[in-house]
């Protein structure tokens, strides 16, 4: 791809000896009734080529790439090889919301309804590469990108993933962001009819993971209200009821990703910690996870919050001290003395 950009430099700087190459090229691919995949690098080099150097041309080239790219990677029936996807980046950065509406969207969700299969490792980077706003559709797609989220073929999931990780740094929206995730959870909970429930632990990892990547979002606007809602309705009952070591953690770390949104805390926060650290059935490995949320939930301005707590921390820290062969006990032991470090740092008289 770099050489063929090279070449399409060169040729510019050429104009003055061939000055209608340029226009021969465009003039060539404008003129191809079915434009072969192989087509997109040259569009690509095209448009890298002359985005500052002539517009009339760009846009030119820039219809036919959209096009071309619509056609042959999100609407063709045979799923397009990677290196095909690779060139496709200059086509498109060039996209604006217009051409996205008309051209792209329309082919993209008729094809993650008939053959998700086939295109969804190319969403990831459609997504990626768009520098507008996507609040508007959103919630459609992802609704679209759900079924192969927990479709159990692993490759169609890592994908589906990739995409929901894009597709929120995408959204500008709060109440977008806190709809797709109330969309998600009623997925997890088997209360949502338009997709099946789930049934083995990978596909209810996979919709957790999902609802972390929204935390991650650019939105200035999602109320801590709205995050503490979430974790009320949501995040504190699911994860006590959850008996699964390994999901209980992977619960914890998605919720760990939201808290880190709060700047202010609650009673009711407080109280979930200090239960499930203190849970008969807590191991040194949830306990764990229980303490890395806490640090980073709570931060200088509410870590005295965490002062009534301090014999549920004690008991966490004298575990690791009696079992320090064990390094999960360890481990355990030593968030637990950062947190107590924390709360002393910002309230003196803590535990004298």
């Amino acid at each position: 791809m770099e050489s063929l950009k090279n070449f399409v430099r060169y040729s510019w700087y050429s104009s003055p000896k061939v000055p209608t190459l340029v226009e021969s090229w465009v003039n060539l691919l404008n003129s191809i009734s079915e434009p072969d995949i192989a087509h997109l690098g040259l569009i690509s080099a095209l448009l890298y080529c002359l985005k500052t150097k002539d517009t009339t041309l760009y846009e030119q080239i820039k219809t036919i790439g959209i096009d071309s790219y619509a056609k042959l990677i999100l609407g063709t029936r045979t799923k397009p090889y990677e290196t095909a996807l690779r060139p496709c980046n200059e086509i498109l950065s060039s996209m604006d919301l217009e051409s996205f509406k008309t051209k792209v969207y329309p082919v993209l969700n008729r094809s993650l309804l008939r053959n998700p299969e086939v295109i969804i490792e190319a969403v990831p980077s459609l997504l990626s590469s768009l520098s507008f706003d996507l609040s508007y559709t959103a919630n459609e797609l992802s609704k679209q990108l759900a079924p192969p989220l927990i479709s159990k073929t692993e490759s169609l999931e890592a994908s589906a993933l990739a995409s929901f990780r894009t597709l929120a740094k995408q959204i500008s929206n709060g109440e977008t962001i806190i709809s797709i995730v109330q969309y998600l959870f009623n997925i997890f909970n088997g209360t949502e009819s338009s997709v099946n429930k789930l049934s083995v632990i990978s596909q209810r990892e996979n919709v957790l993971s999902a609802i972390g990547a929204f935390s991650r979002s650019p939105s200035t606007s999602i109320s801590q209200d709205d995050i503490l809602k979430i974790l009320d309705k949501y995040f504190y009952p699911m994860i006590q009821q959850e008996v699964h070591e390994g999901l209980i953690c992977h619960m914890l770390q998605q919720m760990t990703s939201w808290c880190s949104r709060l700047t202010n805390t609650n009673q009711t926060l407080t109280d979930f910690f200090k239960k499930g650290l203190e849970q008969k059935n807590s191991t040194a490995i949830t306990r764990a996870a229980y303490l890395q949320c806490i640090l980073v939930t709570y931060k200088e301005n509410n870590l005295t919050d965490l002062i009534p707590m301090h014999t549920t921390l004690m008991a966490s820290y004298e575990r690791g001290v009696n079992q320090s062969t064990l390094i999960n006990c360890l481990h355990e032991a030593l968030l637990a003395a950062l947190i107590m470090i924390n709360i002393a740092q910002m309230n003196s008289s803590y535990g004298k």
